[in-house]
């Protein structure tokens, strides 16, 4: 079992992420910090833990990106499972633990297994709570309408089903438009493995100023780059889910806009992508991101027993609490679902060799750079137009 700790001018923030995993209960445990080329302390904080713990090894490469480093890290350990977890995250002690029980209950079929997460700030407080899904089995369908995980380092990732798909795609920020390689990634498990869930609060996912995740612009071209993959790996998904999938994240994005960037024409054109995709969904999730932006500018979106943010991300049981239990925007089509995931995943049964699902081998399908990085200066120059 290996944690991959991609780690990219975090010195803020490496320690405690370090100090979080070598907590584990868990003890039979690689830790492998992968120094995404930083050019502050981060390599030697990293050298320093490596030197206290037998178990921590650091790996130094150049920038390459996120996918990069987890990639790096991966094919520098033989461990039969790996956890990825960013550099500014924390693990709950039991989060290993109890995700390797449920994985070794799933039997050799189970790809990952992920846990609930809590937002929290640059000091460890609790903002937020995940809703609480736990969706699991057969999800692939599922994930293309919401992304359950909801950040990175909330996996335990068995390596079969890692190599299968080759591992995280840096395509997406080659061409400029890094942020979804966590949902791209887990889409592409989950059309060939089953999923397991942890319906625990065990992973603390920072939200700190100037995040990758906290650029909603870049982060919605990305999404939309990836379902493009998905198209080409798995042509056999659903065109309807993917243009519903698509909808969403523009009427994200024309909330965004007009409550944020305080821009509605841009706001207007990101509906009309919306409306032109899926009309009924659009709206849904236009008026869901309405109402939860104005919550949470006015503070209100906390959880009801952290109002102030006071609570220790340690301190808090990991199985209380969610301040987002409202009703998903788009929940009963996603509850519909379920009875075609079965049906859907045995299409790829025949094909196991093809990272099991149909299409070209997801080991060899690579983005076309070029024709992305059109599109996202295309894109990001129509977010930025008056």
């Amino acid at each position: 079992m290996a944690a991959i700790i991609p780690a990219y001018n975090a010195e803020a923030t490496l320690a405690a992420t370090l100090n979080s995993v070598r907590a584990q209960t868990h003890r039979a445990l690689e830790i492998m910090v992968v120094d995404d080329g930083s050019t502050d302390s981060t390599g030697k904080i990293a050298s320093e833990a490596a030197a206290s713990d037998s178990r921590v090894r650091v790996l130094t490469v150049p920038n390459g990106g996120v996918a990069r480093a987890r990639n790096a890290g991966a094919a520098a350990t033989r461990a039969a499972f790996l956890a990825p977890v960013d550099a500014d995250d924390l693990w709950h002690p039991e989060k290993i633990a109890r995700q390797l029980a449920v994985m070794r209950a799933g039997g050799a079929d189970m790809g990952f297994v992920y846990t609930l997460h809590r937002r929290i700030d640059e000091q460890g407080k609790i903002l937020t709570s995940s809703t609480p899904w736990s969706i699991a089995g057969h999800i692939y369908l599922r994930s293309l309408l919401h992304n359950f995980v909801g950040n990175g380092s909330a996996l335990l990732v068995r390596r079969a089903a890692f190599d299968a798909v080759g591992g995280y795609n840096p395509a997406l920020r080659d061409a400029g438009a890094q942020g979804s390689e966590d949902f791209l990634f887990q889409a592409m498990v989950a059309r060939g493995w089953t999923v397991g869930a942890v319906p625990e609060f065990l992973t603390g996912y920072r939200r700190t100023m100037g995040a990758m995740s906290e650029d909603v612009e870049r982060m919605e071209l990305s999404r939309r780059l990836a379902l493009g993959h998905l198209r080409v790996c798995y042509p056999e998904t659903p065109d309807d889910l993917l243009a519903v999938s698509g909808a969403s994240g523009w009427a994200r994005l024309a909330a965004y806009r007009l409550l944020v960037r305080l821009s509605p024409l841009s706001s207007a054109h990101a509906l009309a992508s919306a409306l032109r995709l899926a009309p009924a969904e659009a709206l849904r999730v236009t008026r869901h991101e309405i109402r939860r932006t104005i919550r949470r500018r006015l503070g209100s979106a906390r959880d009801r027993w952290s109002p102030k943010g006071r609570n220790d991300f340690f301190t808090v049981d990991p199985k209380s609490g969610s301040s987002e239990g409202r009703s998903h925007p788009l929940g009963a089509r996603i509850a519909a679902l379920e009875a075609e995931e079965v049906a859907f995943a045995r299409q790829s049964a025949a094909e196991p060799q093809r990272g099991r699902g149909h299409g070209p081998d997801p080991r060899d399908a690579v983005i076309d750079v070029v024709h992305l990085r059109t599109s996202a200066k295309i894109d990001l120059w129509k977010a930025t137009r008056p």
